[in-house]
């Protein structure tokens, strides 16, 4: 089933990551780096705030609705919930339009505001789709709101060279497209709202709430000190590496894990253990599958990746940039994406604070120390420390609650696979162009395909062969 779901989950996020890939190259061209700077901070902004204060939400429907029957009162209590938090999110907003600030400041907290409203909304739909197993659903949004907004946001880019209309357009067009999906989950008026359904999604979220301000912090608080110390110049760079980077990383991270915890959850509900840990195993080894070799390439073809996506002024930043953040990436990927499913599925939520309250500090004082004197290599190196802290302190507290798989043999074939990748593309690492890189991509992923399948992970081999003599024997 993770096979089937995660390679819906992954194209539903691999075709909008491309599509990303190319809007960023279009506006390193189109936006100067203090433009491009405005609209990265805003768009930071926006998901610091739609993490800090819708993030818990979605991650409570998915547990609390997967595998049960849709409920129409429990629908209506989530969005009950949401309208509670919009009202304060425009609260804050509007204050910060009234507060005496300089009014590039105003207008871009302003539109943080909104846009954490619209990707809070469209992270809430996308946890229902999760929750009943609708991955094709899931797969159309993503994709249709991506080449929507990629399309828009082109345009505006070209018309007004602003950073701050072309953020505008691209959450005009994704609530646009939110809002006339078929698929959308729907409010029903005449069934009125549970107080218990509220009352557990408060209790079971609550804990998480606090501690996402903190991981929310620690996640996009590097741009807000570039900005300040090294200006949004900096900012700009500094974006244009994330985008490429980490963004590429983490859609895969994250297409895997929506895919996963449905899994777990119902895995870990039926009460056999045994059939846990087996869906858990697999879900680790899918999730290091992918997010290993993807560090390890973009790391080695860096330069030649860099100089097709990016504009020249940005390149230098994003190349050097490359080895730090998909390193973060990476560790960020494994914590998020299976350690942290260890408290989602025992319900021991208040640990994340903990992690988060321990993330936060290391995150602040290795900006201040690191930013300064490296500028956005600091920020880069930031990020890394504060990824492992965060994962080594999950480990542990995981240990206390679940003790999660961890397959050593199968991930040693995986480590063995990436190691055979990377020599062979060594030699081919400084040859640049479009059909280098793509021979450079199939090299890499044949490469590392034939040696999963002449180890044998996950006994891949021998199930491929039974589906296929089985195919054989029907024809």
């Amino acid at each position: 089933m993770l096979a089937k779901y995660g390679s819906i989950q992954l194209l539903g996020r691999f075709l909008p990551g491309v599509i990303g890939f190319l809007v960023a190259a279009a506006l390193t061209r189109l936006l100067p780096p203090e433009q491009y700077g405005t609209y990265g901070l805003a768009s930071a902004l926006s998901q610091l705030f739609a993490l800090a204060a819708f993030g818990w939400l979605g991650l409570s429907i998915t547990r609390l609705a997967t595998g049960r029957t849709a409920d129409a009162r429990f629908v209506n209590s989530v969005f009950a919930v949401f309208a509670v938090l919009a009202a304060f999110t425009v609260l804050v907003g509007g204050l910060a339009i009234l507060l005496p600030l300089a009014p590039g400041v105003a207008a871009v907290a302003a539109a943080a505001a909104a846009g954490s409203l619209v990707f809070a909304y469209v992270d809430v739909n996308a946890a229902f789709l999760a929750a009943r197993l609708d991955f094709g659903g899931f797969f159309a949004l993503n994709v249709s709101r991506a080449a929507i907004g990629a399309a828009l946001m082109s345009v505006a880019a070209y018309c007004s060279r602003n950073g701050l209309a072309v953020f505008t357009v691209s959450l005009s067009a994704t609530l646009a497209v939110c809002l006339l999906f078929p698929r959308r989950v729907r409010i029903s008026l005449s069934r009125g709202i549970d107080r218990q359904h509220v009352a557990r999604l408060v209790g079971f979220g609550m804990p998480i709430a606090g501690s996402l301000c903190l991981f929310s912090l620690c996640g996009w608080s590097d741009r807000l000190v570039l900005g300040m110390d090294a200006g949004i110049s900096a900012v700009g760079f500094y974006t244009a590496a994330t985008v490429v980077v980490q963004g590429s990383l983490q859609m895969v991270a994250q297409a895997i894990g929506s895919a996963a915890y449905p899994l777990a959850v119902l895995a870990y509900d039926s009460g056999n253990r045994f059939a846990s840990h087996r869906q858990l195993e697999q879900n680790f080894i899918a999730l290091i599958g992918a997010l290993i070799p993807g560090a390890v390439g973009l790391s080695l073809l860096a330069p030649n990746i860099v100089a097709i996506l990016v504009g020249p002024s940005y390149r230098d930043a994003v190349i050097h940039l490359t080895p730090l953040l998909a390193s973060a990436a990476v560790v960020s990927g494994i914590r998020g994406n299976f350690v942290d499913h260890a408290f989602q599925l025992t319900g021991s939520t208040s640990h994340y604070f903990w992690i988060a309250a321990g993330m936060a500090p290391v995150n602040l004082v290795a900006l201040g120390l690191l930013v300064p004197r490296f500028g956005y290599m600091g920020a880069g190196a930031a990020v890394v420390l504060t990824e492992f802290t965060g994962l080594a302190h999950a480990l542990i507290a995981a240990r206390r609650v679940y003790r999660l798989p961890f397959p050593l043999r199968e991930t040693a074939k995986v480590a063995a696979a990436v190691l055979a990748m990377a020599v062979a593309l060594v030699p081919f690492a400084h040859l640049s162009g479009r059909a280098v890189l793509s021979g450079q991509i199939c090299l890499g992923v044949a490469v590392y395909a034939v040696a999963l399948w002449s180890l044998n992970l996950l006994n891949l081999r021998q199930a491929a062969t039974s589906a296929l003599l089985r195919w054989l024997t029907a024809r």
